[in-house]
């Protein structure tokens, strides 16, 4: 099974884990292919009068990147500033650097590549279609093309929205000519979209039909073959879960704490992403422990360690599981009898403060930040300077 098809999550987790600015060869496997190409259809106003990089205030030499009312004197500081804006965005609030300052193609090409290493399948709709509404057709196509994960995240966007047409399109645009001509699969797209659970069984057997005969030996479709199976299992899985999420989610509402969180849960699971099924699970379970319901369907789709942490701290947050969730965080170092966090620690505190996590538990987790300046920017950004004293 392709990995990777069922990334897409209405879970806020984020991990820009850009190491430190003399470490190059990181940046250029973030920037991918798009790093070097000409600038998008926006106009940059350059200021020759700035001599100063506006990261590292050194004088700007022979290398200059520039961007809207900036430059930068090197592809670390250019970045750096990048990663600071995206940060900024996902945690919300003012920002030094506006995600409208970065203006060209390459740009725009390395914030769509760190949005899709989040596993955040909500932000990197957010950020496709605020690339799609802002740059020329040309332009966002050309990005679009750049990046796949992206790229089925936006045809899923289209196919929930009943953008039909636009999803007919960007399929032929995006390497899915043979797809979005087989009427069988346009039917198809026509019945996923008012799914219901007594229709699972015919849809499963209309998805196994595609992908055993009409195109199982047409290597130019074996995107289809591989999307159409995976969905038969997925839809088992949701519709074996579906009459209990029902019941819990009726529970949910009836509660005045938990009415908030269940108006941003789906009524049903079915043709829901992998790892909102995954979060229904952990809920309905109160528990991600070794066996658990989760973490068995998580090891059947494959889905790596670390993004199934990431995938299940809103989950845990919401239920207030503390316990689980520093269950799944924390570890033994090696040859040590020290803890760690199991992800970026930095970006998981910051995941927790976006999620109002109380701060004596955000406050619990300071001590597991071993660098000093790190430490220091978190505090200071989250107001935190008393509690860090605590567990300094």
């Amino acid at each position: 099974m392709s990995d990777d098809i069922w990334e897409e999550s209405a879970v806020k987790g984020f991990q820009f884990d850009l190491e430190e600015a003399d470490n190059t060869s990181t940046y250029s496997d973030i920037l991918g292919d798009s790093f070097g190409e000409t600038l998008c259809d926006e106009s940059i106003t350059v200021d020759f009068n700035i001599l100063f990089c506006a990261i590292c205030h050194n004088l700007i030499g022979n290398e200059i990147y520039y961007e809207k009312d900036a430059a930068f004197c090197s592809e670390a500081c250019w970045l750096k500033a990048i990663t600071i804006a995206l940060d900024d965005f996902v945690v919300g609030g003012m920002s030094t650097w506006p995600l409208s300052t970065f203006v060209s193609q390459s740009s725009k090409s390395v914030i769509l590549n760190l949005t899709t290493s989040t596993c955040d399948g909500n932000l990197i709709t957010k950020i496709v279609n605020e690339l799609r509404n802002s740059l020329s057709e040309s332009t966002f196509e050309n990005i679009l093309l750049k990046n796949s994960v992206a790229a089925f995240h936006f045809l899923n966007f289209l196919r929930n929205t009943g953008q039909l047409v636009d999803l007919k399109r960007y399929m032929k645009l995006l390497g899915f000519i043979k797809e979005s001509e087989i009427s069988s699969y346009s039917q198809l797209m026509q019945k996923l979209m008012n799914l219901s659970s007594g229709h699972v069984d015919e849809i499963n057997k209309y998805l196994m039909q595609i992908a055993e005969s009409e195109v199982a030996s047409n290597l130019a479709v074996k995107n289809i073959v591989e999307i159409s199976s995976e969905l038969a299992v997925i839809l088992d899985y949701q519709n074996s879960y579906e009459r209990e999420w029902s019941s819990y989610y009726s529970e949910l509402l009836t509660y005045t704490n938990a009415r908030k969180t269940a108006t941003t849960l789906p009524e049903s699971l079915l043709m829901q992403p992998l790892c909102e099924t995954l979060g229904a699970l952990a809920r309905m379970d109160q528990s991600v422990k070794t066996n658990s319901r989760a973490e068995t369907l998580g090891k059947k789709f494959k889905i790596s360690d670390e993004q199934f942490r990431w995938l299940l701290i809103e989950p845990l947050v919401q239920s207030k599981n503390w316990d689980d969730l520093e269950f799944i965080m924390l570890k033994k170092k090696s040859l040590s009898r020290r803890m760690e966090v199991t992800i970026p620690t930095d970006r998981f505190i910051l995941h927790l403060n976006s999620l109002d996590v109380p701060k004596n538990i955000i406050e619990s987790y300071l001590k597991y930040i071993s660098d000093d300046e790190e430490l220091i920017q978190i505090v200071i950004r989250l107001n935190m300077v008393d509690e860090a004293v605590k567990v300094s």
